[in-house]
């Protein structure tokens, strides 16, 4: 496990080596020591694994507020993913910027994103699979979604949003504005 890239300083894309025999293929998805060498000193509170049956499923932009903010450590277990991340702290220089990488099974990398990020994927092949630490639980009263193709973003998706598999709570998520307006004055 190495450090591939980072997307504004403290998102960081790692790249793990994959050890193959006969029998199929083995790699570290996070190592402590590794993780702390690149300055993450997280505890990870929570495992989740997010299967989508189909290609286009869209999920986000999500994010959790105030003492339940979440780090995420995320990597694809099947099929691939356009990960994005959009940074929400205020008081940095790439404040409302998005980035982006793409996930892939067969080219095992694992993304870090602090919690001043929103959060989202879309799937790029069906029956794709994956599974994310979060350094805090779940949950609901804390949790904020933005509209996934919010105009003030200007995410490039790679699809129109009506060829995405949403559910109702994204389909609904707020803007980017009033998300600031409201969360973040």
């Amino acid at each position: 496990m190495k450090i591939k890239k980072k997307i504004f300083d403290d998102v960081i894309v790692f790249e793990q080596k994959i050890h193959s025999d006969n029998r199929g293929y083995f790699f570290e998805m996070s190592k402590s020591s590794i993780l702390k060498e690149a300055g993450i000193f997280e505890t990870f509170h929570q495992t989740n694994v997010s299967f989508s049956s189909v290609q286009n499923t869209l999920r986000g932009l999500h994010t959790q507020v105030g003492d339940y903010a979440q780090a995420k450590l995320l990597s694809v277990v099947t099929g691939s993913i356009l990960d994005v991340i959009v940074n929400i702290d205020r008081t940095s220089k790439h404040f409302g910027h998005w980035g982006a990488v793409q996930l892939e099974a067969n080219g095992p990398k694992s993304i870090y994103i602090p919690p001043h990020y929103l959060h989202g994927f879309a799937t790029l092949e069906s029956c794709s699979t994956v599974i994310y630490q979060c350094s805090a639980e779940y949950s609901p009263e804390h949790e904020k979604t933005v509209h996934f193709a919010d105009p003030q973003l200007q995410i490039e998706w790679g699809l129109d949003q009506d060829e995405f598999v949403l559910s109702d709570k994204d389909k609904k998520g707020i803007s980017f504005e009033q998300f600031v307006a409201d969360i973040l004055s």
